[in-house]
């Protein structure tokens, strides 16, 4: 299978906004993605490359590799990354089945069905997120606050198929309804969701915290939420890599991880804030600064949970497990495994343990 094409920064940076290019993808799936080459050292210096691709675009969400490769701890690690921007959960899962991306970043959600259903040749090597991104938002005027208010509802997702739309299963099936008793349409995220809610087009969505967040700022509304750790367990995103991988002893997990932490520890200093949003900006330069200034520290505190640095990254073994009986118990795997068929927690040990 062709190996992806991909542009340089420099290139990136003068088309406006970036470029799409069309990925390879198995079963058929076309992926469109935005890509950007780590500008942290020069090609001929860095030992190792590899290709990463985000769940979802270059947005502030997934800025810890950016800043990674542009303050130079990839190339401190002898690693250069090609960073690319996804379109969903399922097209990260297929970038990395592929050989399109060597990692990935995508929801557990899906990572897990694709181990246990589908035999997908993946793991998962480190926690992102220690809580969810995503929350069901709604108006003040038309409240949805607990999962059994889905019923009979319209509720945009980000993306089909992707994590939204199975964490919306998880919810309803929490509440002793079928999924099926809630249309969803793909709205993606921002405020463009909001807009809708407000026209009567949705009665509400899956949003980003730190989205949501920024709309009750600007619009001066407090939006009722429902907040998925409080009716299910689920680890938040994740990198992956193709089991493959994990057969060849590459150093390349490892630098990236530890690339990606010293990313993280830099950032817990709010003080380095203003050049973590610049070096957003030279992967996606038309994001707004002042909105992704906004949402970066809300974003820290996901990645800790309120425990401190030692949280970054970790692997909460228990909750895997309690997740993929979660998934069971709901009908969405048939089911459990080992959790050394989902996680490979060797890479991030090693890093930890420098």
């Amino acid at each position: 299978m062709n190996e992806p094409s991909t542009i340089s920064r420099r290139t990136f940076l003068r088309r406006a906004g970036g470029t799409a290019l069309l990925l390879p993808m198995s079963s058929g799936a076309l992926g469109t993605v935005l890509s950007a080459c780590s500008g942290g050292a020069p090609q001929e210096t860095a030992e190792l490359s590899t290709a990463y691709m985000t769940a979802l675009g270059l947005g502030t969400n997934f800025l810890e590799v950016m800043v990674a490769a542009e303050r130079g701890f990839f190339a401190d690690e002898g690693l250069e990354v090609d960073i690319m921007g996804g379109q969903g959960s399922g097209p990260a899962i297929q970038s990395v089945l592929a050989r399109s991306a060597e990692l990935a970043r995508t929801d557990p959600i899906n990572s897990i069905p694709a181990v246990i259903n589908e035999g997908a040749e993946l793991t998962n090597i480190a926690t992102v997120q220690q809580v969810s991104p995503f929350e069901i938002a709604s108006l003040p005027e038309a409240p949805i606050t607990d999962p059994a208010d889905l019923d009979g509802k319209t509720i945009g997702i980000v993306s089909a198929g992707g994590g939204t739309d199975t964490l919306l299963d998880l919810l309803l099936i929490s509440a002793g309804l079928t999924p099926d008793t809630v249309s969803r349409p793909v709205v993606g995220v921002g405020f463009a969701p909001y807009e809708l809610a407000r026209n009567g087009e949705i009665d509400g969505w899956v949003a980003q915290s730190t989205a949501r967040a920024l709309i009750e700022r600007e619009e001066s509304v407090q939006l009722p939420v429902i907040l998925p750790n409080d009716h299910v367990s689920l680890p938040s995103s994740s990198y992956i890599l193709s089991r493959q991988q994990t057969d060849v002893d590459s150093e390349v997990p490892v630098r990236f991880l530890a690339g990606v932490l010293r990313a993280m520890e830099w950032m817990l200093d709010e003080s380095n804030h203003e050049q973590a949003v610049a070096d957003l900006r030279v992967y996606n330069p038309d994001i707004d600064p002042e909105q992704a200034a906004f949402e970066l520290p809300l974003l820290v505190e996901s990645w800790t949970a309120g425990r401190g640095a030692d949280a970054l990254l970790e692997l909460d073994t228990d909750e895997w497990d309690q997740a993929q009986a979660g998934l069971q118990g709901a009908g969405l795997v048939e089911t459990t495994v080992d959790l050394d068929q989902l996680l490979d927690t060797r890479y991030l040990d090693q890093v930890k343990g420098r």
